[in-house]
């Protein structure tokens, strides 16, 4: 028996080489009629630059730091990740729905975690 499949997930740095991945997982989507979940896992900035960050900005500087640089980066990337279907999508005649996830962490646990 067949197994039903209804969501794929796709793991991508957005680089160019992860395109032809995308393809596969396209395909698989069309064969199965499922949906794709994009997921892009934002690793956490080391150590080092935190306290040396946190040594040269006030608490409020870094904290509105952190809070801002999370929420433009998450923005940025969505912006890429869209930009990135739809290109790679002008070439299939069948349009997956797709889900953006962007999840900050390590990247094995997230994936598994996802």
């Amino acid at each position: 028996m067949i197994p039903s499949i209804k969501h794929i997930l796709y793991v991508s740095d957005i680089a160019e080489g992860s395109k032809p991945a995308f393809r596969i997982a396209v395909s698989l989507a069309k064969q199965y009629s499922a949906s794709i979940i994009f997921l892009h896992v934002i690793t956490p900035i080391p150590e080092s630059v935190i306290l040396s960050l946190e040594g040269t900005l006030s608490a409020d500087e870094f904290r509105n730091l952190r809070q801002d640089g999370i929420y433009n980066l998450k923005h940025l990337i969505n912006e890429r990740i869209m930009t990135f279907c739809e290109s790679e999508l002008e070439n299939f005649d069948w349009k997956p729905k797709i889900q953006s996830i962007i999840s900050k962490g390590n990247v094995h646990g997230t994936i598994t975690e996802v």
